[in-house]
C-alpha cells in the first residue's frame, strides 16, 4: 500500500519511518502548504513533495493517506481523502468536535474506505502482554485506575512545537488544538487503557489550569471517572511540570490483582493464570522490541486487504473524543459530566 502523507510536521518523520519500517507499506509523495517543511520531509526519505493537496488526491499510485495538520482541519481533509477514494488515517484526536468525527467516518462509509485514528501505542509490546494478562483473568474484574502523566513543555512548544519544524500558533488555541495536555498527550493513555480492560468511561469531574503556559488550553488537569462498569479512575496531567521531560505513572487494580502499566511494567496476581506466579510482583516478560508504528501501519494494511474494519476504528476515535470533551464540560461547569450526551 502506497501511502502519502498530508501535513510534514513535528510528527510525520515518526509516522513516515514507521511506514517505511513496516513490512506492506510504502511511503508516497508529502504534502505540506508550507514549502520548507515539504521539502525537508520529502528529502529527508527522498520521496517527491508538493504544497498542492490535490496533487496527492489526484496521484491513482496513492492508496491511501496519513492527516497531520491542525487538529480542526482534520474533517474538511478527511472527507477530500475519502472522496477522492483514499483510505484515510488520521493523527489524534480524530477531530475537535463530535460532528466533526460524524462527518469523517460517515464520509470513509459512504466512500467504501477505511478509517483509522493512529492509536500507535496499542502495539507496544507492554501494552499487547498487559492485555494478555488481563484477557486471562489475571487481575479479575476492575477496581480503580490511575494515570498520572507530567512532562514541561517549553514556551516556544506553543509556537514551534519540540523540534522547531514549523512555525503555528496552533497548538495554544482551544478552536484550533481543541485542547491541551489532556487531548494531545492523555488522549494515547486512555486510549490504550480501553484497549487494556475493554471498559467505556460513563462519567467524568475535574478541574483545569492554563495559569501556567501562554496558551488558552490548559496546561494541569485533574479528572475523576467512573466506568460504565462502576469502575472508578482518576487522571492527573500536567505540561508545566518543572525538571520532568516526561513521567506516565499508570496502574490497574483488580478484584485478584493489580497491574502497573509504567514505568516498571508489572503484575501482582492471586491466580495461577497468564503463566504468572501468586502471591508476588513480577515483571511481565515482553516479545521483542518492535516498532510500534509500523505494526500500526501493518495491522491497517491486514485490515484493507481482508475487507475488515482497523484495529483502530474512526468510532474508537470519536469515543476518545467524547470522553476528553465531557472532561473539559465538567472543568469549566463544576458538575459532573455524563459522557456521551449529545454535544456540537
Amino acid at each position: 500500500m502506497r501511502i502519502s502523507l498530508i501535513g510534514c510536521g513535528e510528527i510525520s518523520p515518526h509516522n513516515a519511518s514507521g511506514i517505511v519500517a513496516s513490512r506492506r507499506g510504502e511511503l508516497g509523495p508529502v504534502m505540506d502548504l508550507n514549502a520548507q517543511a515539504a521539502q525537508m520531509l520529502g528529502d529527508q526519505f527522498g520521496v517527491p513533495h508538493t504544497t498542492e493537496l490535490s496533487s496527492i488526491l489526484d496521484d491513482a499510485a496513492v492508496d491511501a493517506v496519513v492527516i497531520a495538520v491542525p487538529h480542526f482541519l482534520h474533517a474538511d481533509m478527511a472527507r477530500q481523502a475519502a472522496e477522492a477514494g483514499k483510505h484515510v488515517i488520521v493523527e489524534k484526536p480524530i477531530a475537535t468536535t463530535p460532528k466533526d468525527a460524524d462527518l469523517m467516518i460517515e464520509s470513509c462509509r459512504k466512500a467504501g474506505v477505511s478509517l483509522s485514528v493512529l492509536f500507535s501505542f496499542r502495539y507496544e509490546p507492554r501494552l499487547v502482554r498487559a492485555k494478555e494478562v488481563f484477557d486471562a483473568g489475571a487481575i479479575g474484574e476492575v477496581v480503580a485506575t490511575s494515570i498520572q502523566f507530567v512532562t514541561e513543555k517549553p514556551t516556544s512548544y506553543f509556537t514551534e512545537g519540540y523540534d522547531k519544524r514549523v512555525q503555528s500558533d496552533w497548538r495554544g488555541s482551544w478552536s484550533k488544538a481543541g485542547g491541551g495536555v489532556l487531548l494531545m498527550n492523555v488522549c494515547h493513555m486512555l486510549d490504550y487503557f480501553r484497549y487494556v480492560t475493554g471498559l467505556d468511561v460513563s462519567q467524568v469531574s475535574g478541574e483545569m489550569s492554563s495559569d501556567r503556559s501562554p496558551a488558552e488550553v490548559e496546561d494541569t488537569i485533574a479528572v475523576s471517572m467512573r466506568y460504565s462498569s462502576g469502575a472508578i479512575g482518576s487522571v492527573l496531567a500536567s505540561g508545566a511540570a518543572r525538571g520532568e521531560k516526561w513521567r506516565s505513572d499508570e496502574m490497574i487494580w483488580g478484584t485478584h490483582g493489580s497491574m502497573e502499566l509504567a514505568p516498571n511494567n508489572r503484575v501482582y496476581t492471586m491466580r495461577r493464570s497468564g503463566g504468572l506466579l501468586p502471591a508476588r510482583w513480577q515483571r511481565l516478560k515482553l516479545g521483542p522490541k518492535v516498532n510500534r508504528i509500523a505494526r500500526y501501519f501493518d495491522e491497517f494494511i491486514d485490515s484493507v486487504a481482508k475487507g475488515e474494519e482497523p484495529a483502530v476504528t474512526g468510532e474508537d476515535g470519536r469515543v476518545n473524543l467524547e470522553v476528553v470533551l465531557a472532561v473539559y464540560e465538567a472543568a469549566r461547569t463544576g458538575v459532573s459530566v455524563a459522557v456521551g450526551e449529545s454535544r456540537p
